[in-house]
């Protein structure tokens, strides 16, 4: 049996909660498109954030049946509760018949959940029974006595409600459905074996696999916290060669734009030491399906992974709503 089983919408989100395994388990976490690998520690891309409702279900469905038993269930969800993370969850506890327990909050990056609601930086801007209106609210002391049918969130407030409902959670099996912060609150107070070691033995740092190469920042977000995080690094640091969308700021996206993007400059990765990708979209037109191989942190909500392969500059994402403005240069400035 599996000791864990994680599917996420989009690359960006497999990519953090990759990273939030990584740093616990010491190994790098890879990242598959709709598949699992049964030999290594591994979360599944759905890629299913732009399809229909039905269809999101559809793949998410299928995700148990193909990684086969495991001990611990996971579903990593936008941490504002956009896609269609209530049709994924549910088809999901229909194939597993495990309860479905959701903790919609990651303090550490400001988002909170009150009565239901989450919260970002104190702001109401979407509510669980939302999509799903048949959840119920679960004290944490309660949280041991759910049925297999049971669909329920967990307020959380703050770090240490976070830690508290991971820990009554630890020696459970429901399927846990979160953000990437909330999942390796999760994961950490979960006791870990088998996870195997990796190749050459331990996780690499980004910085040696960055080396002293240049650097290229690719946008494909349209978010104002995007776009202003951009304008700094380019006030900052205009040695760093930056791409991004000619789209608007607060605009949506769509894959037609991702992929312009990528053809423009997947050609050039390899003149880089680092690749910094900005949007769930652009990150899996970028880098396509192969499976890459997630080392941890380079910085809060900004994981970085490197081919499977071993082939290819290290790449760094982020998803294009997260951070301060200055974020980019802190990561960047070594």
């Amino acid at each position: 049996m599996r000791d864990w089983a994680v599917a996420a919408d989009d690359r960006t989100g497999a990519f953090e909660v990759a990273a939030e395994m990584a740093e616990v388990i010491g190994v790098p976490v890879e990242v598959r498109v709709g598949t699992a690998v049964a030999d290594w520690p591994c979360v599944v891309d759905l890629g299913s954030r732009a399809l229909a409702a039905r269809d999101a279900a559809a793949r998410a469905s299928a995700i148990d049946t193909r990684f086969g038993p495991a001990a611990w269930t996971a579903h990593k969800i936008d941490s504002t509760l956009r896609g269609h993370w209530a049709a994924e969850v549910l088809a999901r506890q229909a194939v597993l018949r495990r309860p479905v327990v959701v903790l919609p909050a990651y303090p550490a990056m400001g988002r909170t959940c009150r009565d239901g609601v989450v919260h970002v930086d104190g702001r109401p801007v979407a509510s669980v029974t939302g999509g799903l209106p048949s959840a119920k609210r679960a004290r944490i002391d309660l949280l041991d006595s759910l049925d297999v049918g049971d669909v329920v969130w967990v307020d959380i407030a703050d770090d240490a409600d976070l830690a508290a409902a991971a820990a009554a959670l630890a020696p459970l099996t429901p399927l846990v459905a979160g953000p990437a912060g909330a999942l390796g609150a999760a994961f950490r107070a979960r006791p870990h074996t088998g996870v195997g070691t990796a190749p050459g033995g331990g996780r690499a740092t980004l910085h040696h696999r960055w080396g002293d190469g240049p650097v290229l920042v690719v946008c494909g977000s349209a978010t104002a916290v995007a776009a202003a995080q951009i304008d700094e690094l380019r006030a900052a640091l205009p040695d760093v060669h930056v791409v991004t969308t000619p789209a608007h700021a607060g605009s949506l996206l769509d894959r037609a734009h991702a992929d312009a993007l990528a053809a423009l400059v997947r050609p050039r990765l390899a003149a880089y030491g680092l690749v910094v990708l900005i949007g769930g979209d652009t990150s899996a037109a970028v880098l396509g399906d192969a499976p890459r191989r997630v080392g941890g942190y380079a910085a809060p909500g900004m994981p970085w992974s490197a081919p499977s392969s071993g082939d290819g500059p290290a790449v760094v994402t982020k998803a294009g709503a997260f951070g301060s403005p200055n974020a980019l240069v802190r990561l960047l400035v070594r």
